[in-house]
C-alpha cells in the first residue's frame, strides 16, 4: 500500500473515531463490544441495523 493511501485511510479513521465518538459518546467502543460478546453469549448473531445514518454522521470532504 502506498504512502499516501496509508495516510488517506488513518486520517479517515480519525475522522470517523471522532464522529462516533459525538454521536455515541466516550467508551462507546467498549460498550459495542461488551454488546456483541453478550450476544455471543446468548446465542445471538447481532446484525447491522437498516436504519438511515443520522445527519450529523454524514461527513462532507
Amino acid at each position: 500500500m502506498s504512502g499516501p493511501a496509508r495516510n488517506g485511510i488513518s486520517g479517515y479513521n480519525k475522522v470517523m473515531a471522532r464522529a462516533l465518538a459525538g454521536i455515541n459518546g466516550p467508551g462507546w467502543e467498549q460498550k459495542l463490544l461488551e454488546t456483541i460478546e453478550q450476544l455471543n453469549e446468548g446465542g445471538v448473531t447481532p446484525v447491522l441495523s437498516t436504519a438511515p445514518i443520522p445527519a450529523a454522521a454524514r461527513l462532507c470532504w
